[in-house]
């Protein structure tokens, strides 16, 4: 019986990472198209696995003078955010129940935060190269901010982040990647 359990787990651990590997695998593919189609230089950095299962400080892609940094959110209903010292965090918050004068509310408060690549992002726009680096979210998790002078507003695509960094979805990138190239 615990056999039985153990490759149950096993099965459903093995595809998420092969449903993250095919959506790279199609994510890749759509980006060549373009890069095609508007005759811009696209060079592929990492092999496919090393994207999804590798996370060191280069880029998963280049095209023309753009890297392209892709984060595959693992949990798609928390808050990411992007910090003034260069982090990507996961806010994990929770929300509550409470009855107030005969009426149901809900009230929600943050109960962990956990940051993800923390040494390469401090890596990136550091330097004066005229280099952009583009991150991309992929798939889009339901709320992207970020904290600038001490205020939190929602990140929308195309926002710089910080000096030479933006952020991105799929499908902004895919129809403004001749203004990120340039």
């Amino acid at each position: 019986m615990w056999k039985l359990i153990l490759t149950i787990i096993a099965v459903i651990f093995i595809l998420k990472y092969a449903i993250a590997l095919i959506k790279r695998a199609i994510l890749i593919s759509s980006v060549k198209k373009v890069c095609k189609k508007h005759g811009l230089t696209f060079r592929k950095c990492k092999c496919l696995y090393k994207s999804v299962f590798i996370c060191d400080g280069s880029a998963d892609f280049e095209v023309e003078n753009t890297s392209v940094h892709i984060f595959s959110p693992l949990f798609r209903r928390v808050r990411y955010s992007f910090t003034d010292d260069r982090r990507l965090e996961v806010i994990v918050a929770r929300m509550q129940a409470h009855m107030r004068n005969g009426k149901v509310g809900t009230a929600g408060y943050v109960s962990n935060i956990f940051t993800l690549r923390n040494n390469k992002l401090k890596k990136l726009g550091n330097t004066d190269d005229r280099r952009k680096h583009v991150f991309l979210l992929h798939p889009i998790p339901y709320e992207v901010t970020r904290v600038e002078e001490n205020a939190i507003t929602a990140a929308c695509n195309g926002d710089e982040i910080w000096k030479n960094c933006y952020f991105s979805n799929k499908s902004y990138l895919l129809e403004n990647i001749k203004e990120f190239a340039e």
